[in-house]
């Protein structure tokens, strides 16, 4: 189902440019039938049915459907959900009551979310980060080849003076992300000189990410100023990384990294 597309006397190809759109894959024999349902109203778009000829393309479409968003203002509102029964929609609607129940009475700092395919949906739990106050932070898990990964981005504002609270913070985050991946990748601008090995941030910066078994794998300039300021960070048992750090001054006056896996 696709739904908020503006109405329109030319429904069938809009919606076959849109999902064209969404991947180069999908061939206008993939969609069967296009069709608005109910009545039309004034002031009011109705949802669009979308009928495809196999479950691989329906799946595609599904999997590729967040980049509506990112094609125009006007697509950006309008999204794709499957088209469920009555009874499967009971059941996802009890399901995500549910989760919203169980995240308010946990005290441990947990997300819930109903998760999967339809029909087989799961209640799914993810541990908040804490809140910072010292940096930034954005963690994703990914799942390449069967090896899951964490990647953690990471800004610390040079202007900020470094205080205890920022490694104490770093700690709190660190021990979240371990649990859920044995590889981890951290990258960012740390804003401490790493490269200045008796300075008391850079020392206490190298035993935080010793203690989590993480080594850094930048060791020449990232500035434009100099220092070693922008880190990639990892595992230590992750496959070592090829990496090219360019010249600051292109894009910032911090360098930028060129990584290869391998």
């Amino acid at each position: 189902m696709m739904f908020n597309v503006t109405e329109g006397d030319n429904d069938r190809d809009r919606v076959k440019e849109i999902i064209k759109k969404l991947s180069s894959d999908i061939k206008d024999s993939d969609m069967k039938r296009i069709i608005r349902l109910g009545k039309r109203v004034e002031s009011t778009n109705r949802p669009i049915l979308i009928v495809m000829d196999n479950i691989s393309a329906k799946e595609l479409v599904m999997k590729s459907s967040y980049k509506l968003k990112q094609m125009s203002e006007e697509l950006s509102k309008v999204w794709i959900a499957n088209d469920l029964t009555a009874e499967q929609r009971s059941e996802l609607k009890s399901l995500i009551a549910n989760a919203k129940s169980r995240e308010a009475a946990c005290t441990g700092g947990f997300l819930y979310r109903v998760r999967g395919p339809v029909g087989k949906w799961r209640i799914v739990s993810f541990k908040k980060l804490p809140v910072l106050k010292t940096f930034e932070a954005l963690a994703i898990k990914l799942k390449i080849n069967g090896t899951h990964i964490v990647l953690l981005a990471v800004y610390r504002p040079g202007s900020a003076l470094i205080s205890s609270l920022f490694f104490q913070e770093l700690v709190a985050v660190l021990e979240i992300i371990s649990l859920l991946s044995n590889n981890v990748v951290l990258a960012g601008d740390f804003s401490v000189h790493v490269e200045k090995h008796m300075n008391p941030h850079s020392v206490s910066l190298c035993e935080v990410f010793g203690n989590f078994n993480l080594v850094n794998r930048i060791n020449e300039p990232t500035h434009e100023l100099g220092g070693v300021l922008d880190l990639i960070i990892t595992s230590m048992s992750f496959p070592v990384f090829d990496i090219r750090v360019l010249p600051p001054g292109v894009f910032s006056d911090h360098g930028w990294f060129d990584l290869g896996k391998t």
